[in-house]
This record gives structure tokens, sequence and C-alpha cells, in this order.
């Protein structure tokens, strides 16, 4: 029977019972959706207050010159706090703000722990300007305050050069092994008449290698060279063709010149 002959009450109440399901389903699906809201709020809360959402602890390391006080004072992270006050993007966020610190590692074990991997940007020389500013491996250069100046320990003073060749020296200085390197108190430019890039590396030990800034890598055998040399107190220049090693006097040692005898007063003397 089609619908014209069921008639316009059958159509009617039909439409009505469509309606009516259609509201029951979505207030079903209105009651579902509150159910598992109410659900996760309980969870929620339970997890809030319950010591798996806490960072118990908090272990920083590889941290050398940069303090762990100030690690933790950059990051604004406590015992006791979320996990969520944690997250590698907030760390990057708040890390970023201290220039020393190359890059880190962060992790969150499941008892809560937060461990911290700091990798420190790695001094390598320092210019003495008004304060001094330290060059860094990764060609970065910063100017310091009076209470970083830490960061110049154990690393040569560049003496001489302008600010376009600090590149070059860092390049210069890296093809020296760190053990070497931490043996060097200055690094100088002594240009001669045949060539404009020699300079010399002033020792801890009052030694002077002297050699074109392109053989630097010379200085890794330093050691050895001095053995060669019966460990004495000098200046070594390697060679620019051969790269041997050979000592002769420094350019600032004077020549003595001989001393002229007043011959007018030898004369009165002797007529005496």
């Amino acid at each position: 029977m089609s619908n014209i002959e069921k008639g316009p009450d059958y159509i009617f109440r039909k439409s009505e019972e469509a309606k009516q399901n259609k509201a029951k389903r979505h207030v079903r699906k209105r009651i579902v959706i509150l159910m598992v809201l109410f659900v996760l709020a309980v969870f929620g809360m339970i997890y809030y207050y319950s010591p798996l959402s806490r960072i118990t602890y908090i272990n920083i390391s590889g941290n050398d010159k940069i303090s762990e006080s100030e690690i933790l004072k950059l990051i604004e992270v406590r015992e006791g706090d979320l996990r969520v006050k944690a997250t590698k993007a907030i760390l990057r966020d708040k890390l970023d703000n201290n220039p020393f610190i190359a890059s880190f590692e962060s992790s969150i074990d499941l008892q809560g722990r937060l461990n911290i991997v700091i990798h420190e940007k790695e001094p390598i020389a320092y210019v003495m300007e008004d304060n001094p500013l330290v060059l860094f491996t990764d060609k970065t250069t910063l100017k310091l305050t009076s209470a970083q100046y830490k960061w110049i320990m154990d690393i040569p003073l560049l003496k001489d050069f302008n600010e376009t060749e600090y590149e070059t020296m860092t390049d210069v200085l890296l093809r020296v092994d760190k053990s070497i390197r931490s043996n060097i108190a200055e690094v100088v430019k002594s240009p001669v008449s045949y060539n404009t890039e020699m300079i010399y590396f002033a020792m801890d030990d009052g030694n002077y290698m002297f050699m074109d800034w392109d053989l630097s890598k010379n200085l890794n055998y330093y050691y050895d060279i001095l053995k060669q040399h019966n460990n004495k107190k000098s200046c070594i220049y390697i060679d620019d063709a051969s790269q041997n090693a050979y000592t002769s006097s420094c350019p600032w040692e004077e020549v003595e010149e001989p001393v002229e005898e007043d011959t007018e007063d030898s004369e009165d003397s002797d007529s005496e």
C-alpha cells in the first residue's frame, strides 16, 4: 500500500516518529559524550594529584662552566612541579636564552626523574678589548662580563689580529689538539717581509713557536720537537717549505753592541 493510500495521518505519524527517534539519538550521543568527558575529568584529577604527574628528581649533567644553579634558574622547574613544565619545547625556549649552551638533551622517566644533558659551547681563544671577547669553536663570539671571566681560563689570548681574522684564527687553533691548546698562553701575529701570515705561539713553559698560520698542525708535535732540541727554552721556527723545526734567536732579543772606551780618559790616566 502506498503512502497516498495510507492517508495523511499515517504520513504525519511517521514523520513525528522519525523526529522523535532523531532527537533520542541526539540525546544519547550527548549523554555518551558527557560520560566520556566525566570519566576523563575523573582520571585527569586522579592523575593530577598522583605522584605520576610530578617531577620527583632533577639530574643535570654535561655542564662544566655553567653551574647547576644557573641551569635550574633558567628552566624554572623544581621537584614536585608538573611534568608538563619540562617538555622539550618549553626547556628549549628557556635554555636558548643562555649564549653559552650549544644544545641539550632531556627526558623524564616513568618515576618522574628529569634528566638534562647540557652541551656547552667550547671557547677556543679570546681577544682583550674593554672586556674580553671570547671566540668559540662554532665561529661565534661573545663579549664577557666580569662575572664570566671563567670562560677564558685555559685558552690563549690573541694579539695584534684584526676582527676579519678571528674566524681564520679559530680554524688555525682547531687544527691543534685540545691538550696542546691548553698550554698556549698567547697567539701573536708577527708578520715578516717574506711572510705576512707569520704567527708565534707563546707557550706556558716559556718557549715560542714561530710558523705560518697554515702550518699550525705542526704544533701537535710540540713535545717531540722539544725533545729534539734538548728541552731548552728558546724560539723555535717551522720552515715553510720543509716544515722542519729549528731554533734561532728571538726577534726581540737585543744584539749586544761593543762598548767603546773613552780614549781621552785613558790617555789622561796614562800621562799621570
